[in-house]
C-alpha cells in the first residue's frame, strides 16, 4: 500500500492568489478522486537538499482513459507545471503535455492566469472553539442525523479535524472510549 499526501502549498512559490487557488484545487481533487481507484506512478525522487527533505514526484491517473490529474488542474488554471532544464531527466513523462496545458490556460485566461484579483476564501467557522459555541450546534447535528464531512487532519487515533463543506465549518471530533497512545 502506498501512502500519499496531496497538498497545495503554492502560496510559498507563487504568491497569495495561488494559495486561494489551492483551496479550489483541493475541492476539485475531492470531487474527482474520493472513492475512486487511482494509479500512482513515482516519476523520480528528488534527494534531500539542505533544509528540504527528500521528495517523491508522482503522476496520478484515474478512470478508464487514465486521465492525468495534474494536467486537468493545470488546464483549469488551478496549478502550474514545475519548470525543468532541457537536459533534466528527473521530470514527468507527460512534461510536454503539462506545459501545453499551461499555455492553453494562460492563453484562455483561466484561473490564476485570468489577471483578476481573487477574493480571499472565507475562513471556515471553528464551531469547537469553545464549549458554549459547540453546544449551540449539537442539537442541530442530532436533528440532521447524517452530515457530509471531510476529515482534514488526524491528530491521533481518537482526535480528528473535520470540515463541513456545506456550512463552511470546522470542528474537532474526539471519540470517546478509544484508547490511543498519547503523542509527545
Amino acid at each position: 500500500m502506498y501512502s500519499m499526501n496531496i497538498s497545495f502549498t503554492a502560496e510559498q512559490d507563487l504568491g497569495p492568489e495561488a494559495g486561494i487557488l489551492g483551496t479550489g484545487g483541493s475541492r476539485v481533487l475531492r470531487k474527482r478522486l474520493i472513492g475512486k481507484h487511482v494509479k500512482v506512478h513515482v516519476d523520480f525522487i528528488r534527494p534531500r537538499e539542505g533544509e528540504f527533505e527528500e521528495r517523491e514526484a508522482a503522476t496520478i491517473r484515474y478512470g478508464g482513459q487514465n486521465t492525468n490529474v495534474a494536467e486537468q488542474l493545470i488546464e483549469k488554471g488551478l496549478a502550474t507545471a514545475v519548470r525543468h532544464k532541457r537536459d533534466d531527466e528527473d521530470r514527468s513523462p507527460d512534461y510536454d503535455k503539462l506545459m501545453a496545458a499551461e499555455q492553453l490556460a494562460a492563453s484562455e485566461g483561466r484561473g490564476m492566469h485570468s489577471g483578476k484579483d481573487m477574493p480571499a476564501p472565507k475562513q471556515p467557522l471553528n464551531i469547537s472553539e469553545s464549549a458554549h459555541r459547540a453546544t449551540t450546534f449539537v442539537n442541530g447535528f442530532r436533528r440532521l442525523g447524517r452530515i457530509p464531512a471531510v476529515v482534514e487532519y488526524v491528530a491521533a487515533g481518537s482526535r480528528f479535524k473535520i470540515y463541513l463543506p456545506k456550512d463552511n465549518q470546522v470542528l474537532t471530533l474526539v471519540l470517546s472510549g478509544i484508547r490511543a497512545p498519547r503523542t509527545a
